[in-house]
């Protein structure tokens, strides 16, 4: 079986600067999206890659790795489509959030998301683990204009009172208030940045 082998260097503080310490094989056509450390050492990697559900296109995947490489969750979650997760923030309580994009109408969304329903063509998705490795809120992040190109949510940042700011490309009316800039319109391709609030609703 083809595999793709991301190389994880886990001990550069020991001295041996450039030393491998872990390798771990993901499925074939795997890709890490983002990596990022906490305090303790520990390691999140955030992607995607071939669903394990027969018929379904790629899925999203947070895993996490702990300082000498074993496994401490992995989660992957998509629909019927494909999915690809771009970012992922740690917060202080050990949770994550992550922000991708989705061509599933059939996305798995919590009951409380902000945004329950999907878009004809490609479009956002906001979803937060807790410190298991659960998916405890997940929501689309649509465009807020009837867009005939695909909403691209790119990065995702956490201030310390637990809001969400997101940035990325697509076509999206600034709300009032912001600075001005290039006209939106539906088939315009701009830069934006949303915040939420804790909850996942936008501010």
């Amino acid at each position: 079986m083809n595999r793709f082998f991301l190389v994880i260097l886990l001990a550069m503080h020991s001295g041996y600067a450039g030393r491998v310490d872990r390798i771990l094989a993901l499925p074939n056509q795997s890709i890490v999206s983002d990596l990022k450390r906490d305090p303790m050492g520990n390691l999140f990697l955030a992607g995607y890659g071939p669903s394990s559900i027969a018929g379904h296109g790629m899925d999203a995947f947070v895993t996490k790795l702990s300082s000498d490489g074993k496994v401490l969750f992995s989660t992957a979650f998509g629909g019927t489509q494909d999915e690809t997760l771009n970012a992922v923030s740690l917060a202080p309580d050990g949770s994550t959030v992550v922000v991708g994009q989705t061509s599933s109408l059939d996305f798995p969304v919590t009951s409380d998301a902000a945004q329950r329903q999907g878009a004809p063509i490609a479009t956002g998705f906001f979803a937060r683990l807790n410190a298991s490795g659960k998916v405890v809120y997940a929501s689309y992040l649509n465009s807020n204009v009837p867009a005939s190109i695909p909403f691209n949510p790119r990065d995702v940042e956490l201030d310390s009172a637990g809001a969400v700011y997101i940035t990325g490309h697509g076509a999206f009316t600034s709300t009032a208030g912001t600075l001005p800039g290039a006209p939106n319109t539906p088939s315009g391709d701009h830069l934006f940045i949303l915040k939420l609030d804790a909850t996942g609703k936008l501010v």
